[in-house]
C-alpha cells in the first residue's frame, strides 16, 4: 500500500509546487512509482512536470475525477514511474460542487477518490493550493502524511502557524491517522540576515519537525518553473543536490512514523 502526502503552506511563493514536483521526479526515477495530484486551480504543478498547455487537459483533471468518483481516465502518463492527475482553474468551482451538488462530508471527496489508487502507487504526492480553504482541507482529509513548505519570511512564519493549526482541525475532526511530516526550509538567503533570523525562530518552534535538509534559493530553482526540471548540466547537479538529502529525510521519515 502506498503513501499519500501532501504538500502545502498558507502562503503562495514559497517554492511549495518546485519542492513537490521535484520530490516526485526524483522518487520516481529511483524506480518507485509515483502519481502526482494537482490540486491547486493555478495549475502549476501540472504545468511544470508536462510542459504543456492547461488547456490540453480541458475535462480531464481532478476535478472531473472528483465528481464521476473514478479517477483512473484521468490519470496522465508523464513517463515511466510518474503519473499526474492534472488540474486547471475550473479546479476553483469545487466549493460550489461541494455544498450544491455533492451528498456526502464535504471535506471526504477527495478520499473517496484517490483512494482507489492506493494499492497501484508507492508514493502519492497532493500539490495543495496556498490557501487553506476546501481544496486544502479535503487534501488534508485524503493524506496520510502531510509536509509544510517555509520560506524564512515573516508573513510566511505567521502562515505555516496557520498551516499547522489546519492540520490539527483536520486531525481533531475528520482524519485521526494524518500525520504532520515536518516543514521544509525552501528559498533560504543564506547572506540575509532577516533570513537566518526567521529560520532560527522557526528551529526554536518546530525542534525535530523541520527538516534538516534547507533548500538555498537559486535562479536556477526559478527556472525550472518555466523549462521543467533538468538534470544535464553541473549546475542542475549542485541545484539538484538538496532535494536528493531531501528525498533521502523524507524517506527516513515516513519509515518511521508508518511503523509507529
Amino acid at each position: 500500500m502506498g503513501h499519500i502526502i501532501s504538500v502545502g503552506m498558507g502562503k503562495g511563493g514559497v517554492g511549495k509546487t518546485t519542492t513537490c514536483s521535484t520530490l516526485a521526479d526524483i522518487l520516481s526515477e529511483a524506480g518507485h512509482k509515483v502519481l502526482g495530484i494537482d490540486f491547486d486551480p493555478q495549475g502549476n504543478f501540472t504545468q511544470m512536470v508536462t510542459r504543456q498547455s492547461l488547456f490540453d487537459f480541458e475535462d480531464r483533471t481532478i476535478f472531473e475525477a472528483m465528481k464521476s468518483r473514478d479517477p483512473r481516465p484521468y490519470i496522465h502518463r508523464v513517463r515511466e514511474n510518474f503519473d499526474l492527475i492534472p488540474a486547471d482553474d475550473y479546479l476553483a468551482y469545487l466549493s460550489k460542487y461541494l455544498y450544491t451538488e455533492y451528498d456526502g462530508h464535504p471535506y471526504r471527496l477527495l478520499a473517496e477518490t484517490i483512494g482507489l489508487l492506493k494499492d497501484e502507487y508507492d508514493f502519492i504526492f497532493i500539490d495543495l493550493p496556498p490557501n487553506l480553504g476546501d481544496q486544502t482541507l479535503n487534501g488534508l482529509a485524503a493524506s496520510d502524511f502531510t509536509i509544510a513548505v517555509f520560506q524564512p519570511e515573516p508573513f510566511c512564519f505567521d502562515g505555516l502557524l496557520r498551516y499547522e493549526e489546519t492540520v490539527e482541525l483536520i486531525q481533531e475532526n475528520i482524519n485521526p491517522n494524518l500525520k504532520f511530516l515536518g516543514v521544509i526550509t525552501s528559498m533560504m538567503d543564506s547572506v540575509a540576515a532577516i533570513d537566518e533570523a526567521i529560520y532560527q525562530k522557526a528551529k526554536n518552534h518546530y525542534n525535530d519537525l523541520l527538516f534538516d535538509t534547507v533548500i538555498k534559493r537559486r535562479a536556477r530553482i526559478k527556472e525550472y518553473s518555466l523549462i521543467g526540471l533538468k538534470k544535464e548540466t553541473a549546475k542542475d547537479r549542485i541545484t539538484l543536490a538538496p532535494y536528493i538529502s531531501l528525498v533521502k529525510e523524507l524517506m527516513d521519515r515516513v519509515q518511521k512514523e508508518a511503523v509507529r
